[in-house]
């Protein structure tokens, strides 16, 4: 069977080779380090199953979302441990009480990002927090499956893609089953992550033992900071060059530009994110600790968060308000018109540092952030969108 997908629009969310009967899908990485299908022909039968469960080639019809909070948790260990304000462990932790099963990404020994599984509360330590790399899921659909069969609740976080893969691979709804998507920016390269930790040894000269994305030691919404475990010790980087680049879409998936599964087409229960902007839309919600948006999408996505709110102080907000600080809610990336020349130059074998040092630049916005603070941006940004003026 020929590749039934372009390149363009593979967005890796595993459900093909998932759902094919006969095992002849594969996933290799291509020269920019993202995982592609692909296909043995000698074993394919051609019965089009990879072709049905493409989210990108069928994509999910959109949700009119039911409502949307702000929260944060109630334990201060837990928030510190969050990305934002640990909403995410809440819900986690509520399946696991109930003998669930909860899926998740985490980073691995070796710092590579990896869909795993946590059947007790300790296990979702791992899970907590964002990770700025697109995650393996090697065989993660078929064991949510067989959970599921159990009759076990299993709760899958992930990015809209592969939330909606999982949809699209499973064939129908499960009451068990609740499904919570990421607000994602969009997918970069693990050889890039790859490429950043083999710098920063060198530029270290120790061995890399864990990383922690937009640590929270100094501020929450320090979106380019790099929490990096060198050696037994830990050193925080204010201004990280991945986190910087990712920001920039410099190395994104392609798939990322025109992504079929944002704007409530990921088949999500819930949807969760940071509370950006919150200093002025929350007025003394956000203690600038961290604050998670949250979006309610069914009534089983309710019920789900009705039973976490026990651990959150939370508070009704709207879906536009979160969404005018989380555009990606909404629309996709635009990619960066250096993409294709970093890219070269990192296969030629230069070090990620001096790529980094010609292409990545810090943002306007988080430069205006680090000079002013956050409230100054999102009131900025907050009057543009509303055609006021700042003057």
């Amino acid at each position: 069977m020929e590749a039934w997908i372009d390149k363009k629009d593979c967005s890796y969310c595993s459900a093909c080779g998932a759902v094919c009967p006969r095992g002849c899908i594969a996933y290799t990485r291509d020269e920019e380090g993202f995982f592609y299908p692909e296909i043995n022909n000698a074993e394919c039968n051609n019965c089009g199953l990879c072709k049905q469960v493409c989210p990108s080639l069928h994509p999910l019809e959109a949700r009119q979302p039911l409502s949307a909070y702000a929260g944060k948790h109630r334990q201060s260990e837990i928030r510190g441990e969050s990305s934002s304000g640990g909403v995410f462990y809440a819900l986690a932790a509520c399946i696991i009480e109930r003998g669930g099963a909860v899926f998740g990404a985490a980073m691995n020994e070796h710092n590579q990002c990896v869909h795993v599984c946590a059947e007790s509360l300790a296990g979702l330590k791992p899970l907590m927090g964002s990770k700025y790399v697109q995650s393996y899921l090697d065989n993660v659909f078929p064991a949510v499956k067989k959970f599921l069969k159990q009759n076990r609740m299993v709760m899958f976080s992930g990015t809209p893609c592969q939330t909606a893969g999982l949809r699209k691979y499973l064939g129908k709804d499960y009451d068990n089953l609740y499904c919570v998507s990421i607000i994602c920016h969009g997918a970069p390269s693990p050889l890039v992550f790859e490429q950043y930790l083999k710098s920063l040894e060198r530029r270290t000269s120790g061995h890399i033992n864990g990383v922690k994305f937009r640590n929270k030691c100094k501020n929450w919404d320090l979106v380019d900071s790099m929490l990096i475990d060198n050696n037994g010790g830990q050193q925080f980087i204010k201004r990280d060059s991945f986190l910087i680049g990712f920001l920039n879409n410099l190395y994104l998936r392609h798939s990322c530009n025109n992504c079929k599964a944002n704007n409530f087409r990921t088949g999500a229960d819930l949807t969760i994110g940071d509370y950006w902007g919150g200093s002025i839309k929350l007025k003394n919600f956000d203690d600038g600790k961290g604050v998670s948006a949250l979006i309610v999408n069914t009534e089983k996505g309710k019920r789900l968060f009705n039973n976490a709110n026990e651990y959150l102080d939370s508070t009704p907000a709207t879906v536009g308000n979160i969404g005018r600080f989380n555009p990606c809610l909404y629309t996709s990336v635009k990619p960066n018109p250096n993409r294709a020349e970093f890219f070269k130059a990192l296969q030629t074998g230069e070090d990620f540092d001096s790529v980094a040092k010609r292409f990545i630049k810090p943002s306007l916005s988080n430069t205006i952030k680090r000079i002013f603070g956050s409230k100054t941006v999102y009131w900025l940004f907050d009057k543009v969108k509303r055609g006021e003026s700042i003057g």
